[in-house]
């Protein structure tokens, strides 16, 4: 005599149990329909999906000479919110979405004051940004010395004749003091730059206001593109004379964007 199970699966439950293991993705199955995703959205050769690259060199001249490139994190480059320090070789490099990107890039001192603007990035791009000083000479000097306080005020005017924005430092004075001393004010500390201090002047800002005249930053007009500069400085000495080699510190910032095929 055969026995016969009392307990057989219903038909709707056996039923649903295979529906359910059909319909469970496998792993395996899963990462393929993944990775058909991401290449139908690339942008062909970036190797990330929705990405290009966009590269900011930074550069450096004195007196319209040939420009060299940033050092190891001398510049800072602001993309957006993303922040990076200059490779040894002047450069970097992010890796964006198409579309308007802010760009800010200053130096990591704070000496120079941060070029900002908005760039558009369609394809692989190259933008580079250039600071570039300028020694401009004085036209007139004048000196009042107070040996009493051991100190003199040295009024420096200067005429500057540049299109477009730029911005002053404070002079950089060479002179003999009471002892017959060569000295500079402010003290240098690198020849490859040419101002110590930072530019806190902008012609664009302070010209044809209250504010201009009380820092002696003038603008004659802007048809000829005439700047006339008066700056006072206080040297901590009693200066009897100012020396050939003074003269005032003016930064123009520019830069170049194009298109990298590859």
């Amino acid at each position: 005599m055969v026995r016969r199970s009392r307990y057989a699966a219903p038909p709707l439950l056996a039923l649903a149990l295979l529906l359910l293991f059909l319909l469970i993705p496998q792993q395996s199955s899963g990462k393929g329909q993944l990775l058909e995703i991401q290449q139908l959205v690339q942008v062909p050769g970036t190797g990330e999906p929705n990405r290009i690259t966009l590269k900011v060199i930074v550069l450096h001249s004195v007196d319209w000479g040939t420009p060299r490139r940033a050092r190891f994190a001398e510049a800072v480059v602001m993309v957006g919110g993303d922040v990076r320090r200059v490779s040894f070789n002047g450069e970097a490099l992010f890796s964006v979405r198409p579309g308007n990107h802010s760009v800010s890039v200053y130096w990591a001192d704070g000496r120079f004051p941060a070029l900002r603007t908005t760039v558009l990035v369609q394809q692989d791009t190259e933008m580079t940004v250039q600071f570039t000083e300028i020694r401009v000479r004085p036209e007139m000097v004048e000196v009042i010395a107070d040996r009493l306080m051991a100190r003199s005020v040295v009024t420096v005017s200067a005429t500057v004749n540049i299109q477009g924005e730029f911005y002053v430092a404070p002079p950089v004075i060479r002179y003999a003091d009471a002892k017959g001393d060569l000295l500079v004010h402010p003290l240098t500390t690198r020849n490859d730059l040419v101002s110590v201090m930072p530019y806190s002047l902008d012609r664009s800002k302070f010209s044809g206001s209250s504010e201009a005249d009380e820092l002696g930053l003038m603008r004659a007009s802007d048809e000829s593109q005439v700047t006339e500069i008066t700056l006072d400085t206080v040297v901590p000495e009693v200066v009897t004379a100012v020396l050939e080699g003074t003269y005032v510190p003016v930064l123009v910032m520019n830069y170049t964007v194009r298109a990298v095929a590859r």
